[in-house]
């Protein structure tokens, strides 16, 4: 089925659900979290509830047989074929000291992809999209301004998880303007407001230099 720009939202417990339906439990694209700690039995009648409530969204079909069986309904199916089983993942994460976190997620298989962000309230914006678009909207995501001077200096040696830790006077001068940070895999990069765009690359330890919008785009495509 080809739908593309197609929306859907699932809860935390409609994901756990499916991947438990499906058998697809470690399924990257359905590892929501869970609202809070859970016996098997709660587990189990949450599933129940969200099976019967997405029954009632026709995202499942139930064929009475013999013998019992289900099918899940497009374009439901199509959406969430690339989560179960994505040839490929990128993973969008930007952070800003008053902003907040924001993780966009991008599951590609085949000629098309499934954009994943969570909301408010432990829901999650599905949007299927053509594979092709992928660059467009990770880069929309990332929000790199065009109007920042050229930054100038000395590489900066710092880790990954200095980048979005607290700010105080011992802080990078870098680090402690910075009005965003953001990852895609290994690679970083922070806006440094007047002191210009870094970037660097790094698990854990990462060394920031000077870099432009251009030179920044460039590394973030997916490939």
């Amino acid at each position: 089925m080809n739908v593309l720009a197609l929306t859907v939202d699932y809860g935390a417990e409609e994901l756990s659900a499916l991947g438990r339906l499906l058998a697809a439990d470690d399924a990257p694209g359905l590892a929501a979290p869970e609202p809070a700690p859970m016996t098997p039995e709660t587990r189990r009648a949450v599933h129940a509830a969200a099976w019967r409530g997405l029954v009632a969204r026709r995202a499942i079909l139930l064929e009475p047989g013999p013998p019992a069986s289900f099918a899940l309904a497009e374009p439901h199916a199509s959406l969430l074929a690339p989560l179960i089983a994505p040839e490929r993942t990128v993973v969008l994460d930007r952070w800003e000291p008053r902003g907040g976190e924001r993780r966009v997620a991008f599951y590609l298989r085949e000629n098309v992809a499934v954009e994943q962000e969570a909301l408010p309230g432990l829901i999650y914006r599905h949007t299927l999209i053509a594979r092709a678009a992928v660059r467009e909207r990770l880069l929309a995501a990332a929000a790199i301004p065009e109007d920042r001077p050229p930054a100038q200096g000395q590489p900066l040696e710092t880790t990954r998880k200095a980048l979005t830790a607290s700010r105080d006077d011992t802080s990078p001068p870098l680090l402690y303007a910075a009005l965003a940070v953001g990852m895609v895999g290994e690679e970083v990069w922070v806006d440094g407001g007047e002191l210009g765009l870094w970037r660097g690359r790094g698990q854990r330890t990462v060394t920031l230099r000077p870099t432009t919008p251009d030179e920044l785009r460039a590394a973030l495509s997916p490939r």
